[in-house]
């Protein structure tokens, strides 16, 4: 078993949210790495659940830090039930808290303006959706095996709400030259793979920016089942450098 890597722990009481949130620190230095985890997921879920394993090398020569973030996705994604609105004003709530919080919270402690984003699951949604609608804020994104279509997790539901933060639907009609030649700066890196049920959501990203003639690399796995967290953490190893 692979040794679990030391964490600082960082807590405050979130303006934004209303409600105490926390930020897993790994690494002492190096390049800031802003990573959301899966659905629901915690900020420690990068190192319970291994996705930091396989690049123990980043972390330990001080290449890269990871700044780990928790979700607010069983109120957001996961709760059908209640007002598709106020779900969504609490996802916009929830941006806030990451641009207007913990984005100079992690260049304050890093003394680095470079970022790099990452996701898996529900958190490359995340990570991709964030960079496309703040391109000026981030350098690099790594997205793998996301959900990119919001959209069932609201029924019949429309607004414009919804429209501006479901990827596969706002980004192919993106026509404001100015926020395409800011996303042309991004190091962009959507990773999917053979068994992802949501393959074609992010081929559909990747055609997108392909019509924009934005480059991007689309890295696509062959697995024999279901993606293993260790098969996420050598995506992290293959990408993060």
């Amino acid at each position: 078993m692979k040794k679990k890597q030391a964490v600082q722990v960082k807590k405050w009481g979130s303006p934004s949210l209303g409600k105490q949130m926390q930020v897993n620190i790994y690494g002492t230095g190096g390049t800031p790495v802003l990573a959301f985890p899966d659905y629901n997921g915690k900020a420690s879920d990068y190192s319970s659940l291994g996705f930091l394993d396989q690049i123990n090398e980043q972390l330990t020569n001080e290449y890269n830090r990871f700044y780990c973030v928790s979700t607010v996705d069983k109120d957001v994604f996961n709760t059908r039930t209640n007002n598709p609105d106020g779900r969504l004003g609490l996802y916009i709530q929830y941006e806030n808290y990451i641009m207007d919080e913990v984005i100079p919270f992690i260049k304050d402690h890093s003394g680095n303006d470079f970022l790099i984003v990452t996701g898996v699951g529900m958190g490359a949604y995340h990570a991709l959706n964030f960079a496309f609608k703040h391109p000026e804020t981030v350098n690099k994104v790594l997205a793998a095996c996301g959900r990119y279509n919001i959209k069932p997790f609201f029924n019949d539901y429309f607004s414009e709400l919804l429209y501006y933060n479901n990827p596969v639907e706002y980004f192919p009609n993106l026509n404001d030259q100015d926020i395409i030649d800011r996303i042309k700066r991004l190091d962009i890196r959507i990773i999917t793979n053979n068994k992802d049920p949501y393959r074609s959501e992010a081929e559909m990203i990747s055609d997108a920016l392909n019509d924009k003639w934005i480059h991007h690399s689309l890295d696509l796995w062959e697995v024999p089942e279901k993606c293993s967290y260790s098969d996420y953490s050598q995506m992290l190893r293959n990408h993060i450098p």
